[in-house]
């Protein structure tokens, strides 16, 4: 394992070398503190050395740097050898050692590359669900879940990292905000890692049900939403229309069970890390939220989210169809449509 440890790591540190330039310096940066402490197992809320990161950081870009020009290793297992996109196949060589494989695609394209420790694995007729925990090999940006046609994979360790990163960030003025009113219920003050830990696990369930709508929206769009979004990598467009079918995908899971749980902490967590732009896009779901906030009436969230399903379902189509009418030119439309589409 130590053999695949090292190539699985040195196919993640090649991405990191040929994406490094796609984030604003700040973003790069948090990235590089973060992976810095995931390298070095630095425990939650231990402070480091801030000297000694700033040598690994000049140390970490010469041997990025270095890597700019590499192609993506294939991976040998025994005497047999896997392209490192085959999740299935490798997954299915080292599944009985409690171990499991993602590889996919992120925003701009960024290949994405993890290997982990499988605390959880399971399997209905629709889905196979995997829950990864202490992670192996990985990159400086973790996405903590990923979904590959019907399989989904979860990842604990990249969750936990981002509440806690969060949590930091948050501490900084302490305002009474929706983070603060998520992690309260599971004991802050009186015990932050524990707490941290424990609205992690809370939301482990949550993470699936964003890939289960993930899923559902890319069978509801079809392949033609890929080939669109393909021509808009790189591009300020990428992102909005990512954010187009973000919105449709929780409306289709994650808040329908959320309202119907009534699961405060995770309705507060869930808008603590909404990103302002899906805000923008959907300002009629953030009202609903700071209304139900004030009187615990969910009534405005279910309206909202019910108008919501329909409505990004609609514009995600016609986003579609200004990328098939026209073709290279399509960007400008695009823009059109995204620039009226807000609920």
């Amino acid at each position: 394992m130590h053999d695949l440890i090292s190539s699985v790591q040195r196919n993640c540190d090649i991405s990191d070398a040929r994406h490094a330039g796609d984030s604003a310096m700040c973003i790069y940066l948090m990235r590089m503190r973060e992976h810095y402490k995931w390298i070095n197992d630095t425990p939650l809320g231990k402070p480091f050395d801030h000297k000694s990161l700033g040598g690994w950081i000049e140390t970490r870009e010469a041997y990025l740097e270095s890597l700019e020009s590499c192609h993506y290793s294939p991976l040998r297992l025994g005497g047999d050898e896997y392209d490192p996109f085959d999740q299935v196949g490798i997954n299915r060589r080292i599944g009985d050692d409690n171990m499991a494989y993602c590889a996919g695609y992120g925003a701009r394209g960024k290949p994405v590359f993890c290997l982990a420790e499988r605390i959880g694995r399971e399997s209905t007729d629709d889905y196979e669900t995997y829950i990864l925990g202490r992670e192996y090999a990985r990159e400086m940006s973790a996405p903590v879940a990923m979904s590959q046609r019907k399989t989904i994979v979860v990842r604990r360790d990249a969750l936990l990292r981002m509440v806690w990163e969060m949590f930091e960030e948050w501490s900084w003025r302490k305002p009474r905000n929706s983070f603060y009113k998520a992690i309260a219920h599971f004991g802050y003050p009186d015990d932050t890692s524990r707490a941290a830990r424990a609205l992690a696990e809370n939301e482990l369930d949550n993470l699936v049900l964003h890939e289960i709508g993930e899923i559902l929206a890319g069978d509801m769009l079809g392949d033609r939403w890929n080939e669109m979004l393909l021509a808009l990598l790189g591009t300020p467009l990428e992102f909005l229309t990512r954010s187009v079918r973000d919105n449709l995908a929780d409306s289709l899971t994650v808040l329908p069970t959320l309202m119907f749980e009534r699961n405060a902490p995770s309705i507060h967590f869930y808008f603590a890390g909404s990103h302002p732009v899906r805000d923008q896009l959907f300002p009629m779901l953030k009202q609903a939220y700071r209304s139900w906030d004030d009187t615990q009436t969910i009534e405005p969230l279910k309206v909202a989210v019910r108008r919501g399903r329909s409505h990004w379902l609609e514009t995600a189509q016609e986003l579609m169809t200004s990328f098939d009418e026209y073709g290279d030119d399509c960007m400008p439309h695009i823009q059109s449509v995204i620039d009226r589409c807000a609920l």
